[in-house]
């Protein structure tokens, strides 16, 4: 008997022993969370009514325990990296990353229109234009805010040659210039671009990775190199003559490689070069000597005013606006900022001044409260920024937006009041969300159209006529100093012809002395040729007398 009790005594001992070993471990996994369960998908849920706990997979599932079922509400889960959070919180980090995708998607699909709208302009500019030097026409194409040539320069200026010395490559591919030449060879009107000009063109038609497949022409690129095409710029491969090869021509149908008017500091100057293996444009400045031969397209000289006026238009194709949340003490709303270029505002927004706003766009998330808008004035340079003056009244476009609805409409703003301050300041439409937005992720604005003018323009036409007064200015200063160069040119000229031709008379005097009176005449006809002026006719007739009394003899 006392056996038997000392057995059963060590069972419930060992049963005992049991139990601990297979509680205490849930309880500490339930302590840690997640802590516990690091990289394998699991977490152990907070306790059940104080007696236990069941585990939950990072989808939300959930089994049983020892002593029965997580309660779900309170079941948090695991993202494999030891970080928890609840249901409620995973419900909204799954709508917003819903939010953000089709964020995303529109934002794709408006650039697709902004490209689709680029295009269109870019094909409807496409013009002609004569060169008056020689009569050639190329086409012209305006690009953003700048007009270029749609074709390579096939000016004959002196220096510059066909691909192979073959008349033919130059009518398809223009001829190659050094760099000199090529910053005097475009026509009057129009210049060679500067590598901020060359990067305005690849940045406005998507960036350097893809530019090189939406200019380049579709065809005459070897091995399927060939382009789209979509803006008419139709830049082919029409090789080089790099310096340092000793006059080698390369890379016909392979390459193409243009000059910009801007020189690096190691006596280089810029190029922008597409090769038939990429997609890409690149800018490079290595070892591409003044005396190596390129391409040239040229951009069309326009005033400031009507630059002005092209970029307030790329200003204005304003694609998206993301609204911050601007959370305060007496106020809670959300607002984004746009900055009115100087072309629609002038100087300054004054009192008096009316705004037509027209636009057209859908939001990414669904938006309560009034989406509102108004002028103000803050300070362009401060940071932090500094608080702003409000110049107009404030006007609702829409009361409650649905998510990927289309807004359209038109309002007008008008300017309240001037600001007195003389501090250098950046007039700014605001939007504002008012009150707060319940969105679960910022609310972006996609616009497919967004228009800002002054209804009344005669401020801007003053200061417009100002501007072109001083652009005539410059350009007859330009003129002026082009018009020098080109007569110290012609000197420069003729006093090499002059130095050339006296040259000549002294070896035909040479000659003349030797009694090679052929040789004299040949060299006394060429300094004739040189310079109609020299002072050799004597020495001409001289020995054109000796020859005849040398025959008789």
């Amino acid at each position: 008997m006392k056996y038997r009790s000392k057995v059963v005594w060590c069972l419930c001992l060992l049963l005992a022993g049991l139990a601990v070993v297979a509680v205490v471990p849930h309880i500490a996994h339930a302590a840690t969370r997640c802590e516990a369960c690091k990289g394998t998908g699991r977490d152990i849920c907070e306790f059940c009514g104080g007696v236990g706990c069941a585990q939950c997979n990072f989808k939300g599932g959930k089994y049983s325990c020892y002593f029965g079922f997580c309660d779900y509400a309170k079941c948090r889960y695991c993202d494999g990296e030891g970080v928890i959070y609840t249901a409620a919180e995973k419900a909204a980090m799954e709508k917003k990353a819903e939010s953000e995708r089709a964020g995303q998607a529109m934002k794709a699909e408006m650039e697709q229109v902004r490209i689709k709208k680029a295009v269109q302009e870019a094909r409807a500019s496409i013009d002609t234009f004569t060169d008056n030097r020689d009569g050639k026409s190329y086409k012209k194409l305006t690009v953003g805010s700048q007009t270029w040539m749609g074709e390579n320069l096939n000016y004959n200026a002196a220096g510059s040659k066909c691909y192979g010395n073959d008349e033919n490559n130059c009518a398809k591919y223009g001829r190659l210039y050094d760099w000199n030449t090529a910053m005097k060879a475009c026509p009057a009107g129009w210049y060679l671009p500067s590598q901020a000009e060359w990067n305005e063109l690849t940045n406005y038609v998507g960036g350097w990775n893809t530019a090189g497949k939406k200019l380049k022409s579709t065809s005459g690129w070897y091995n399927n190199g060939n382009g789209t095409d979509q803006y008419g710029f139709s830049a082919l491969p029409g090789g080089y003559v790099q310096s340092q090869s000793g006059g080698i021509f390369g890379d016909p149908g392979e390459g193409g490689r243009w000059w910009s008017a801007t020189k690096s500091d190691d006596g280089s100057a810029w190029i922008l070069y597409m090769q038939n293996n990429g997609n890409d444009t690149k800018m490079n400045a290595f070892n591409n000597r003044e005396t190596s031969l390129f391409s040239v397209r040229c951009v069309q000289d326009i005033s400031p005013e009507e630059r002005a006026k092209m970029r307030a238009k790329m200003d204005q194709d304003v694609q998206s606006i993301t609204l911050g949340r601007n959370k305060g003490s007496d106020y809670d709303n959300w607002q984004a900022f746009y900055r009115i270029p100087s072309s629609v505002r002038g100087n300054r927004i004054t009192a008096g001044d009316t705004y037509t706003f027209t636009y057209s766009f859908k939001s990414n998330v669904a938006i309560t409260g009034n989406l509102i808008i108004f002028l103000v004035d803050e300070s362009a340079t401060a940071t932090p920024r500094k608080w702003w003056t409000v110049l107009s009244e404030y006007k609702v476009i829409k009361t409650g937006i649905s998510f990927n609805t289309e807004i359209s409409g038109t309002v007008t703003l008008n300017a309240t009041q001037t600001v007195s301050s003389t501090e250098e300041r950046a007039n700014t439409l605001v939007f504002q969300i008012n009150p707060a937005s319940n969105a679960a992720s910022e609310p972006t604005l996609f616009f497919s159209s967004f228009s800002l003018k002054l209804a009344d323009a005669g401020r801007l036409e003053r200061e417009a006529a100002e501007w072109e007064e001083k652009w005539k200015k410059l350009e007859a200063e330009r003129q002026e100093k082009l018009e020098a160069e080109r007569q110290a040119e012609l000197a420069r000229q003729e006093a090499e012809r002059k130095q050339a031709a006296q040259k000549y008379i002294n070896w035909g005097i040479e000659y003349h002395t030797k009694g090679k009176f052929n040789d004299a005449i040949k060299w006394y006809n060429d300094a004739l040729k040189l310079n109609p002026d020299a002072d050799v006719q004597e020495y001409l007739e001289m020995a054109k007398k000796k020859k005849k009394l040398k025959l008789k003899r």
